[in-house]
């Protein structure tokens, strides 16, 4: 099989993700079991399956499996518990096939297929950003001529591009790196795909878009102006933010004591200062095994109406962190740090370029702020959409940023 089969794959894959990001994006579920599959052909065909397997990576994503169907034995709901990870496991394991086929990626001698992928990536990034900023300033103005015409009827909502203003902030980074390493290391195109993406991302539906691109953007100078011990020392931070977040917030935090001290919080903010507050008190109540996977919203009293409107637990904990450590336990918790300690370790690896360990930093931190403030852990289209994204930031950064000392 030719060496460029995968990079083929991956320049096909980035302009197939911003289509679905914006014309479907609850299709990721989809694209990232059928990107998943391929991935696993090409693995197959290249006799790299047993290799993969025992990539980091790999390991983890078999573990989190293993915790999920294990949670089922004491769950409050082992039936709910079970028919999550029934497609979960698949997703994951065409995440791990995708994933793995990125780390084991071979560049062919033909320097040309580097800059098929360049175009790529950036055009995916740049379809998707276009789409996303006609469609907001005409009001649906896109979608009235494609989706809304095949439908016959114009139901658009701003919200419906809710995951193409978050594919935007993930895609942004390793479509940044392609151009730094397309222009040999001229400002002029990474800096306006960054412009672009700013655009984008504030005038996405998604509120926690605008953080996320903040975030992601002060890191990547971080890391790229610190270097290696830089990237460590961040590490550090996050694995301690994500140790003692359940324990903080159960013990130390009081939702209406905040609220109190900042009554100009948006409604949404209040509601989620409130779920926060009454998972981490529940989590304190089964903190070695947890409720089980997906138990959040059968939590005891978590159908209860708040004063404020809403329910106390509307569908999920509306944090990853949180999620993890309610409903898996401290066998949860440990594969949270160790997942953590797997990215980090590998960023801040010597061989990485500073724009290559910059611009996998920001990714991370940009999607750790969607884990931290918007979807449900276990919602197929968010894994699908993680795993298609990060592998094309692994490949990016395999292809673009490898240090020439």
């Amino acid at each position: 099989m030719s060496s460029a089969a995968p990079l083929i794959f991956f320049t096909i894959l980035a302009p197939a993700a911003g289509l679905m990001a914006f014309f479907a994006g609850k299709g990721f579920a989809g694209l990232g079991g059928a990107a998943g599959l391929l991935a696993l052909l090409l693995l197959l065909l290249r006799r790299q399956m047993l290799p993969a397997l025992t990539l980091p990576s790999s390991r983890l994503l078999l573990a989190w499996i293993g915790a999920g169907l294990l949670s089922a034995l004491w769950s409050i709901d082992a039936r709910n518990s079970l028919e999550t990870m029934q497609g979960l496991s698949a997703l994951l394991v065409a995440a791990l096939c995708l994933l793995s086929l990125a780390q084991l990626i071979d560049l062919p001698a033909d320097e040309r297929w580097q800059h098929r992928l360049a175009c790529g990536l950036i055009g995916g990034f740049l379809i998707l950003s276009l789409l996303l900023l006609v469609d907001q300033a005409t009001r649906g103005g896109v979608y009235a001529v494609t989706i809304g015409a095949l439908k016959h009827r114009n139901d658009w909502i701003a919200n419906i591009n809710i995951r193409a203003g978050v594919l935007v902030t993930l895609l942004l980074w390793p479509a940044m790196l392609a151009a730094w390493w397309l222009t040999a290391k001229r400002f002029w195109l990474p800096a306006l795909l960054y412009l672009i993406g700013g655009i984008a991302a504030y005038v996405s539906p998604q509120v926690t878009a605008k953080l996320a691109f903040a975030a992601g953007s002060a890191v990547g100078l971080f890391i790229w102006l610190g270097r290696r011990n830089a990237a460590l020392l961040l590490g550090g931070l996050v694995a301690l933010v994500m140790l003692l977040t359940p324990f903080i917030l159960g013990r130390l935090f009081s939702a209406e004591a905040a609220i109190d001290s900042y009554p100009s919080l948006h409604y949404s903010a209040k509601h989620r200062l409130h779920v926060w507050d009454f998972v981490a008190e529940r989590y304190l109540e089964r903190p070695w095994l947890g409720w089980g996977i997906d138990a959040a919203r059968l939590l005891p009293g978590g159908n209860a109406e708040l004063a404020s409107g809403g329910e106390q637990v509307p569908s999920h904990p509306h944090n990853g962190i949180l999620q993890f450590w309610l409903e898996l336990g401290l066998l949860g918790g440990a594969l949270l740090l160790a997942g953590q300690w797997l990215i980090w370790r590998a960023i801040a690896a010597p061989h990485w370029t500073p724009s290559a360990r910059a611009a996998a930093a920001a990714a991370f931190i940009t999607a750790l702020c969607y884990f931290l403030a918007s979807f449900n852990t276990w919602h197929s289209w968010w894994i699908g959409l993680l795993a298609v994204s990060f592998s094309l930031l692994i490949v990016a950064m395999r292809s673009f940023g490898r240090s020439a000392a």
